[in-house]
């Protein structure tokens, strides 16, 4: 009886152990996901801001463009 009891407990002690070990490895997880998610985040925000100034530079572009061939338009 003492044996069975012996074997309870340390069965309970291991999968204890193990279940404890889980939950650290889901918080690391939770916060990797959280450090990851803030990444992407600042990643996004960094190609929409370079993406806006792409487009903003491609206008100035295009009107410098047009004004040339207005200029060069008048000047024949």
């Amino acid at each position: 009886m003492r044996a069975l009891l012996e074997d309870f407990r340390q069965n309970f002690d291991r999968l204890t152990n193990k279940v404890k070990q889980k939950e650290v490895l889901i918080e690391d997880l939770k916060e990797q996901i959280v450090m990851l998610q803030s990444l992407s985040a600042e990643k996004n925000d960094s190609l929409k801001a370079e993406r806006a100034r792409h487009k903003k530079i491609l206008r100035l572009k295009e009107k410098e463009l047009d004004n040339q061939w207005r200029g060069n338009l008048l000047n024949l």
